[in-house]
């Protein structure tokens, strides 16, 4: 590999890092902070604190750090490979038929890696005897709590994550080959949410909608996939927060029929995730055997294999502070500590 071309990838691998790092230093700075001036306002054993708590954190990760991450970006190195965020705003070159096929494929291929995820993590902990822990999901048993993760997965991350890792990390490794960038970048984005339950099926979600923001030439499509994707995890969120599982009257007919409308719900989105992803599956599978061009992207640097670009893009010197340093919050978490 060129000496030149080695130097351009590493750098675009240290500042894709660096943003990441910065991200995390800065949400748990503004973390500190917001720990420290919200029980100055309000009562912390109040109904509404853990609400207002997560609202304040997600706002501030979104709306304020993902923005000054891009500014960053944009001061470092966007202005000199020419990275305008407007240009991943545009139209999908793609037909609508394309669209719909393509994005039901993704959502096919990540629900399929969510169950093999939940299946894997558990024959690990049954092998092993260990307990992992993961975030919890579900809401806070108020319309606060409700308001406060629909804000969050339904609307907030598809827009600004979109915008931090297909309109920004994703566009700035794409110039190194459109698959080569495809991986990299999903990669991270599973290692980047921090918990064991997320990392495989967040991997295969940021690998799908980079290849579709790869393939249409806009983010729209990824984030209409993103967006689904999370709806239909708010939804869920909010219908078990009414169910104690942990009751040992869960299965009890009295019990049942008191919160029915909650497993109504959950019923009704696990029918929509299994049409989901055995229309996607089926569709994947036409796909590679009828239209097996449509997997294919450019690649800008031909001459060198994707292992040897890899092997640059890994070890340069601030993505291995970062890998180790989100594998490190990935296992503590797990770990419950």
């Amino acid at each position: 590999m060129e000496q030149n071309l080695k130097k351009t990838l590493r750098k675009a691998s240290n500042v894709n890092s660096l943003l990441l790092i910065l991200f995390y230093a800065l949400v748990f700075s503004g973390a500190f902070v917001i720990q420290l001036l919200l029980p100055q306002i309000m009562d912390e054993t109040g109904t509404y604190y853990t609400a207002c708590y997560q609202i304040c954190i997600f706002l501030f990760q979104y709306v304020i750090i993902v923005p000054l991450l891009l500014l960053i970006f944009r001061a470092v190195l966007g202005k000199k490979i020419g990275w305008k965020l407007k240009d991943s705003y545009c139209k999908p070159q793609a037909t609508a038929g394309q669209l719909i096929r393509w994005c039901l494929i993704a959502l096919g291929l990540i629900y399929a890696a969510t169950f093999f995820s939940n299946i894997f993590f558990n024959i690990i902990q049954m092998l092993t005897g260990m307990q992992l822990h993961a975030p919890s999901m579900v809401a806070e048993q108020n319309w606060l709590g409700y308001l406060s993760n629909f804000l969050a997965f339904a609307i907030l991350a598809p827009i600004f994550e979109e915008m931090l890792f297909r309109a920004t990390l994703f566009r700035n490794t794409e110039r190194f080959g459109g698959w080569f960038a495809v991986i990299m970048t999903g990669v991270f984005f599973g290692l980047w949410h921090g918990n064991y339950a997320q990392i495989i099926y967040a991997a295969v979600l940021g690998i799908c909608v980079a290849f579709l923001t790869a393939k249409t030439h806009s983010v729209l499509p990824g984030m209409a996939v993103h967006f689904i994707m999370n709806l239909i995890g708010a939804i869920q969120s909010i219908a078990y927060s009414g169910i104690d599982i942990n009751n040992s009257d869960y299965m009890d007919s009295s019990y049942l029929m008191e919160h029915i409308g909650n497993f109504a719900v959950i019923g009704i989105m696990v029918m929509v995730v299994m049409g989901l992803l055995l229309t996607g599956m089926i569709l994947f599978i036409i796909e590679l055997v009828k239209h097996q061009e449509t997997f294919r992207l450019e690649n800008t640097v031909p001459q060198v294999s994707g292992g040897k670009k890899a092997v640059v893009y890994l070890t340069a010197p601030v993505t291995v502070i970062c890998v180790v340093g989100l594998l490190a919050i990935t296992i503590l978490n797990a770990i419950g500590s």
